[in-house]
């Protein structure tokens, strides 16, 4: 539920972009650079800790992680339907729910340049 809510905030998000021809790709990638940052947290905290090495110093090893996200989610997207997830939340308080989109997109990043600084370079 709260995945295809924040699919369905950016996809607003980018209808609203008037140089935007694509809102729909434009919301998978986005949410897909999203889960990437968040996997890569989980990685560099692991490393930090030395529980795995790092994996996302190779630069292959992170654009096949990025592909792979973004291959899950349009599989996703497309299996769920995005105009199915409209109509579910058109009815709903939208304005309470996205100060928690913008805390989960800022914190996301926030986290992932914190645990880059982590990072055990080898």
């Amino acid at each position: 539920m709260a995945y295809q809510y924040l699919v369905y905030k950016l996809y607003k998000l980018a209808l609203g972009l008037e140089y935007d021809n694509t809102p729909k790709f434009t919301a998978l990638v986005s949410v897909s650079g999203l889960f990437f940052f968040n996997l890569a947290t989980i990685c560099n905290i692991l490393n930090y800790f030395g529980i795995v090495p790092s994996v996302f110093q190779n630069l292959y090893s992170s654009i096949t992680s990025a592909i792979i996200i973004l291959v899950l989610n349009i599989i996703l997207v497309n299996r769920i339907g995005l105009d199915n997830m409209g109509k579910q939340f058109l009815k709903k308080n939208e304005k309470r729910n996205d100060i928690f989109v913008v805390v989960y997109i800022m914190s996301s990043f926030v986290l992932y340049v914190v645990s880059f600084t982590l990072t055990k370079v080898q």
